[in-house]
């Protein structure tokens, strides 16, 4: 099974083990939807062209899905080289990448021209995709999809059992959840993502291993919930989140970044704290970390 022909997957390399991916939506027009890298992002897109035959003279617009750097680091470079082309984003990327002092992980700064809203139709590639805000990965994810054929561009809106480490990404459980249940109720036949997510680490999914990946986001999520409730009933004075994530990191052999995973860790502790099953002790200001959204405390039972 492949892509259709109109819809190129982009790779190129994150570390030994992990690949990263954008794509071109490719009609009489181009549209590009996230850039890459800004250490390789533009070098490999030209080169993908050039072997494929595809007329970078043709390109429109880029439409970024969030401001990490490793989907939107390539949008400054592309700019430079077309000061036409049109950036279409959803508001809270567009406030980001006018910001990227105050995100961990940010492109450069770059100025998005149109910024689109949840619903909204736009025509890329000549097609018509709809706007998807498909948040929990982080604020404000957006998610293309085709209505026509079921096809969905997901990029990191779905992180199936993560990647190397077996921990999927996001900054906000609750909204995880809920974009997950919004995709299963939109019942796409196809599901494209931006990396090689954990169990199959696929590029994309159709037929019955579509449901069969939205589950893997869903139970994924649950296990590590368990696994984090487990750890606190096992500590008499509770634990912080930065020593939850050295256990978990540990449990797994995790090789990634340790800020990813500690964001993770956290966004399951604010969402069992909104549930009442856990509750924080406040802590001593040796205790602190840098990121200024995630609790300074010890964590226990309720």
């Amino acid at each position: 099974m492949k892509l259709p022909p109109d819809i190129h997957q982009i790779r190129f390399p994150i570390n030994p083990e992990v690949w990263g991916s954008f794509f071109a939506l490719v009609g009489d027009t181009i549209s590009l939807v996230d850039a890459g890298p800004s250490s390789c992002g533009f070098e490999i897109l030209t080169d993908y062209f050039l072997s494929e035959n595809l007329d970078l003279q043709i390109l429109h617009s880029l439409v970024l899905t969030h401001s990490h750097y490793d989907h939107a680091g390539g949008a400054s470079f592309l700019k430079a080289w077309d000061p036409g082309l049109l950036l279409i984003a959803l508001k809270e990327t567009a406030v980001q990448l006018q910001h990227p002092e105050d995100q961990e992980e940010s492109a450069p700064r770059v100025l998005v021209h149109r910024i689109v809203k949840d619903g909204e139709m736009v025509l890329l590639g000549g097609r018509k995709w709809k706007v998807l805000n498909t948040p929990g990965h982080v604020p404000g994810l957006l998610s293309l999809f085709d209505e026509d054929r079921k096809i969905l561009l997901a990029t990191d809106a779905l992180q199936g059992n993560g990647t190397i480490d077996g921990i999927p990404i996001y900054s906000d459980l609750r909204a995880y959840y809920s974009s997950i249940d919004r995709i299963e109720d939109m019942a796409p036949e196809m599901i494209i993502v931006s990396h090689p997510f954990e169990p199959d680490q696929k590029p994309f999914y159709t037929g019955k291993d579509v449901q069969y990946f939205l589950s893997s986001c869903r139970d994924a999520a649950e296990k590590l919930t368990a696994r984090i409730l487990d750890i606190l009933g096992e500590s008499r004075s509770g634990i912080t989140a930065k020593d939850l994530t050295e256990k978990i990191r540990a449990e797994r052999h995790c090789r990634s970044s340790w800020f990813y995973t500690l964001r993770s860790i956290s966004a399951h502790l604010k969402w069992l704290e909104e549930e009442a099953s856990i509750r924080c002790i406040p802590a001593s200001p040796l205790s602190s970390h840098t990121d200024p959204e995630i609790k300074v405390c010890h964590w226990a039972l309720s």
